[in-house]
């Protein structure tokens, strides 16, 4: 323990008499809680009416509730009180134990010095530094290193945030990326089939994601360095709005714009220059049909980085976390799916990238990676839901739609398109069912707000279309 009882600013041992002293006057409040309740009681049958009409003063009448307590101020004090003490002592537990970490060589991040968790542990972090610099002489043997793995996955999982920290000043880089490629190769040596190596896809990403959104901001780069895939390339090699051309030199920043500015809306969906009309139709379709889900499904992590709830493709749910730079344009706008004045969509296109490993083509983790694909994959993986694809068919469409089934459609990759739509229609693509309008269907584009609608008869839908999905979302 340092001889200074102030730490960084933090005097423990006042800290400590504090939460005392809020204990005290919670314990006390119950006394003065029960005296006035009895004299308001004995007042209001001396008067034969109520003694107060103070709503703050009644509550000190109002009965003891079952699992509860006192419900009523100021014998609720106690609980709130108490609840605020227990959590100050937690913190100084935490503070307190940080102080020997740093003086044996560990040195953490002031943003994490007072976290709600339990004190760190200099040991743990030990433990983990020597389990990574053994990796280099590690044996995979008959049956793999998948079981190896798992136990240096639990390790750095278990680690409080004080202790990731310390241990990743501490790691060496070689050592870190090292073990980042040792999880995410899956090859086999051929000699057996149970010589399992690296981590399964959705098991590497919930490793990766736990731990990138409690890493400290200062260490991302470090850490991202390290993990193949943490952070998605932009390696798309043609604009998807402008039909074949290159998207042109990006930049990785931060745009100083909000999450959200007002809530999750249709308007705010526009694709920008990856050709993931199959993704963002479905997240376009679901803002209009359920905002609320989409603003559910994506938070800003106390570091800076960004988890979006996504599903697997078995429909099971997943927080993946993204660093919050983001591929822009030479005028400093995102070159990917952006919003109107909000960034939701482009992180929502972002954590979509890192995450999606159903395309087949090598290209897993990344922009390229979600280039063209089935709409049906985007809602599983979007939503979790199973979504059924058919034939175009106008009269299923509208029940669908009506029904509150989020629907999108597809267009061939060659049509003879009529002079009145050659205006909106757009061959190869993916549009959403904005709404009916007597036996005509107004559908959107994921290009954005701007665009034209696509409104199209009975007969229009089931020649030039080849193709309708629709859903519930799980």
């Amino acid at each position: 323990m340092s001889p200074d009882p102030t730490y960084r600013g933090f005097d423990i041992p006042r800290l400590r008499q504090f939460t005392n002293d809020l204990k005290a006057t919670g314990t006390a409040s119950q006394t003065l809680h029960r005296a006035l309740g009895d004299l308001l009681d004995t007042a209001g049958k001396a008067l034969q009416k109520p003694a107060t009409q103070s709503p703050a003063l009644v509550q000190a009448l109002m009965p003891d509730m079952p699992f509860f307590g006192t419900t009523g101020l100021p014998g609720r004090l106690n609980d709130e009180l108490g609840g605020l003490g227990d959590s100050i002592k937690r913190r100084s537990d935490h503070l307190e134990k940080i102080i020997p970490l740093e003086l044996a060589g560990y040195p953490v991040n002031d943003k994490v010095i007072f976290s709600d968790e339990r004190p760190p542990d200099p040991k743990k972090v030990e433990e983990a530094l020597k389990k990574l610099a053994e990796l280099k002489d590690l044996d995979a043997g008959m049956n793999g290193n998948r079981d190896d793995l798992r136990k240096i996955k639990g390790l750095l999982n278990g680690l409080t945030q004080a202790e990731l920290d310390a241990f990743m000043r501490k790691v060496p880089a070689d050592d870190l990326k090292r073990y980042g490629e040792a999880i995410k190769c899956q090859d086999d040596s051929g000699w057996t089939p149970f010589d399992h190596n690296g981590l399964p896809d959705e098991e590497w990403a919930d490793h990766i994601n736990l731990l990138m959104s409690r890493v400290s901001p200062d260490q991302l780069k470090k850490f991202t360095d390290a993990f193949p895939g943490a952070q998605p390339p932009f390696d798309v090699a043609e604009d998807d709005q402008h039909r074949g051309v290159p998207p042109g030199d990006i930049t990785w920043g931060v745009p100083n714009l909000p999450l959200f500015k007002d809530g999750v809306s249709v308007s705010d969906v526009s694709q920008g220059a990856v050709g993931d009309c199959w993704f963002i139709a479905n997240l376009g379709a679901m803002a209009q049909k359920d905002p609320g889900f989409l603003q559910s499904g994506i938070k800003q992590n106390p570091n800076g980085t960004i988890s979006v709830r996504l599903f697997d493709k078995k429909g099971n749910e997943h927080w993946v976390t993204v660093t919050p730079d983001l591929p822009l344009d030479q005028n400093g706008n995102p070159r990917g799916a952006n919003g109107n004045g909000e960034l939701w969509p482009a992180y929502y296109e972002k954590a979509f990238a890192q995450f999606y490993n159903d395309d087949g083509d090598g290209k897993q983790g990344s922009y390229a990676a979600i280039v063209g694909d089935d709409p049906a994959k985007g809602a599983r993986f979007l939503t979790g839901a199973d979504a059924d694809s058919d034939d175009p068919d106008f009269d299923d469409l509208k029940d669908d739609f009506n029904s509150g089934k989020v629907v999108t459609v597809t267009t061939p990759d060659k049509v003879k398109i009529p002079d009145h739509l050659k205006k909106a229609f757009v061959t190869n693509h993916v549009f959403f069912v904005e709404r009916f309008e007597g036996d005509k269907v107004v559908l959107r584009n994921p290009w954005g707000d701007g665009t034209d609608r696509l409104v199209v008869t009975k007969d229009e839908f089931e020649d030039l279309f080849d193709g309708q999905t629709s859903y519930s979302k799980k």
